[in-house]
């Protein structure tokens, strides 16, 4: 029995034993190969941004119907119109009004038909472009819907029918087309037999841009407010924007000249590099990703507030008809080697990153461009070959990092 015994604890002690050694080679190997998580260190670009609401002021004149009853608006959303240039025609009668109106439509229509058709050699070759086209057409009508855009998602859809006519035409569907367009012609031919000519024409007194798109705040957002704009009276002014009504009469407005002026109101230190005369660029988040050239005209400061003012030639059906809206001002664009702030460690008060060669890891000091609490640009010199490198394996997660530790 008491060898038995002396048995069982030289057992047990084998098995701790055995254990320890475990859990301290577990250890060893823990502390020496260290797990991590890398990804590629790869070239572009970040946006420094400023996000606040704009303001839109525009030299702007709502046209009025003149109290005729019967008219044809026979301008499209932000087509331009000359001096002199007819923006709508009067009728004596509702009829007559309906049918010129079908007839323009079928004469545009007719137009257009004709154009596809009159290149339609080259659609075969270009079939999987205009797949493409489709698919982007469609992408932006969902987005327009979404935004509660009618007039771009209509516009959207039209160019949608005109690229899946290219399409069948591609497939060798000639003749259907030839057909509609004679069945066109045949119904316009017939409508211009049975409305009355136009009695009269409302023009534009300057050239500018027509919009359908009024709020009735034309008349008050003028220069003269944008004059008086500061960092005081802006809320104010924002509250004003939402006094929107309806443009009462109008047919419309009519933009005069390309200018137009966005104002908004930010901290001062945001834009302590920026100075009047400047270059930047804004993107309008709710339509999409482009983005604006514009010019700094004035900056307005107030203490730890400052109203910019922003002006650019840029046309668009949005802007037109813009009042206020959320703007992402683009202060600079950072271009460089792109990694997670999660990457960026501090070795003896200087900024590097942690790269994996092969199974060791190797510590790269770094130039931070900018940093955004996300991610990070770091500047690219290609002469420097102890630098980061493209596609470096560069460590984003991981603890107890140094230079030369194995790896696994």
């Amino acid at each position: 029995m008491k060898n038995s015994g002396l048995g069982f604890i030289k057992i047990i002690t084998g098995v701790l034993a055995i254990f320890a050694v475990v859990v301290i080679g577990y250890q060893l190997y823990k502390y020496n190969f260290v797990s991590i998580k890398t990804e590629s260190a790869v070239m572009g670009e970040m946006e420094e941004v400023i996000k606040s609401t704009g303001i839109f002021f525009r030299n702007e004149k709502l046209v009025d119907n003149s109290g005729y009853d019967f008219l044809d608006v026979i301008r499209s959303e932000g087509e331009r119109v000359a001096a002199g240039g007819v923006i709508a025609r009067v009728y004596e009668d509702e009829h007559s009004a309906k049918v010129r109106k079908e007839i323009r439509q079928i004469e545009e229509k007719i137009a257009t038909y004709e154009e596809v058709l009159s290149h339609s050699g080259s659609y075969q070759s270009a079939a999987s472009s205009i797949d493409q086209e489709i698919y982007t057409n469609l992408s932006e009508i969902a987005f327009s819907a979404h935004q509660g855009n009618a007039a771009e998602s209509f516009d959207g859809a039209e160019t949608m029918v005109i690229n899946i006519m290219k399409k069948k035409i591609a497939s060798g569907d000639l003749v259907s087309y030839d057909t509609l367009l004679d069945e066109l012609r045949g119904e316009l031919a017939s409508l211009k037999t049975s409305g009355g000519d136009s009695v009269k024409t409302i023009t534009s007194k300057e050239s500018g841009y027509f919009s359908l798109g009024t709020d009735g705040l034309e008349d008050q957002f003028d220069y003269e407010l944008l004059e008086t704009l500061s960092a005081e009276n802006f809320d104010d002014t924002i509250a004003l924007c939402n006094n929107t009504v309806s443009g009462g009469d109008s047919l419309g407005k009519m933009v005069y000249n390309n200018g137009w002026f966005v104002a908004m109101k930010v901290s001062s230190d945001s834009i302590a590099r920026l100075e009047v005369k400047d270059t930047v660029y804004i993107r309008i988040p709710s339509f999409g990703s482009d983005r604006i050239k514009c010019t700094i005209t004035d900056i307005r400061k107030n203490g730890d507030e400052s109203v910019i003012i922003l002006s650019s030639s840029i046309i668009s059906d949005n802007i037109l008809t813009l009042r206020q809206e959320e703007i992402s001002l683009i202060v600079k664009t950072y271009s460089g080697l792109c990694v997670r702030q999660s990457a960026l460690r501090k070795v003896d008060g200087e900024d590097g990153v942690f790269v994996k060669v092969g199974l060791l890891l190797r510590y790269k000091k770094v130039n931070i461009l900018y940093n955004d609490g996300t991610n990070a640009v770091i500047e690219y010199n290609v002469a420097e070959e102890s630098g980061l490198r493209i596609y470096d394996q560069v460590v984003y997660k991981g603890s107890n990092l140094y230079d030369r530790k194995a790896v696994s």
